[in-house]
């Protein structure tokens, strides 16, 4: 534990000397709207529910007669589930996914800056100072990857089964608006889990590839346009270096391509069980 705060200090220093993005603005939106929705599902499954019944299954089987009682402990513990189940694992997600925007547009902004460099400005300096950008950057991904590396793949477990029991739910049949009202909250936060998780992580891989074609094309323009015999060309460095992909555990890579095979998951096993006689 003390291992992970430390390196999670370390992270949020190294992030720092990357310059914010406009993205990371939604995502900041995103933390008082997740608080707002919570507490508006808590107390919207307060006030359509069963408060006698609800309240008594709360309450271990003993019957509260007291009506703002029931009221307050419904409200509670709802609000506390809610909390707990979804509101706080999806703001670790919001640190994950900030930390990816952030890298994004860093990768991104050094690419385009080579974009727009001539073959013949793009000498060894500039294709070191590149490479020690980079260097950077690889760095908060690793330490990245380190710290978000399981609790990432459990979330990712957790959400795909509680995607799987809501609509085991909604098959068998909900009765009571306030089930609705659970049931979709919980989907929701879900289902925006996986694909974000996927679709943001899986930015990287895409960007970062794009940064080694346009590094790679405008040193091979230098060199076969001017062709320096003594000077040194950095096109193997920024080549050598494997492809980085967010993963879980080693075990689920996270990349955007993934996104429609949890859809079409989803979609498939709901069609199955739909079809069971």
């Amino acid at each position: 534990m003390r291992r992970s705060r430390k390196r999670m200090s370390i992270l949020f220093c190294k992030l720092q000397y990357l310059p914010p993005c406009r993205k990371e603005k939604v995502l900041n939106l995103l933390t008082p709207f997740l608080f707002f929705l919570h507490v508006v599902s808590a107390i919207a499954v307060t006030i359509l529910c069963d408060r006698k019944k609800i309240s008594t299954v709360l309450a271990y089987g003993n019957e509260i007669q007291n009506h703002f009682a029931q009221i307050m402990l419904i409200f509670f513990k709802y609000n506390n589930f809610f909390f707990a189940s979804q509101v706080y694992p999806c703001l670790i997600a919001i640190v994950y996914y900030t930390i990816c925007v952030r890298c994004s547009n860093s990768v991104r902004n050094l690419t385009r800056k080579i974009s727009l460099c001539s073959p013949e400005e793009f000498g060894p300096s500039e294709q070191i100072q590149v490479l020690r950008y980079k260097e950077k950057i690889d760095e908060i991904l690793k330490i990245t990857q380190e710290i978000f590396s399981v609790p990432s793949f459990c979330l990712i477990v957790a959400y795909s089964i509680s995607c799987y029991t809501m609509i085991g739910w909604y098959l068998v049949g909900i009765k009571e608006i306030a089930e609705v009202i659970h049931s979709s909250f919980i989907c929701t936060c879900s289902f925006l889990y996986l694909t974000g998780t996927l679709w943001i992580a899986g930015s990287l891989p895409v960007e970062l590839n794009k940064l080694k074609d346009t590094f790679y094309e405008k040193a091979y323009l230098r060199w076969i346009s001017f062709g320096f015999p003594s000077e040194q060309n950095f096109r193997r460095e920024i080549l050598a270096k494997p492809e980085f992909v967010f993963t879980g555990c080693d075990i689920l890579h996270y990349r955007r391509s993934s996104v429609l095979a949890v859809v079409g998951t989803l979609v498939t096993y709901t069609l199955l069980v739909i079809n069971i006689p």
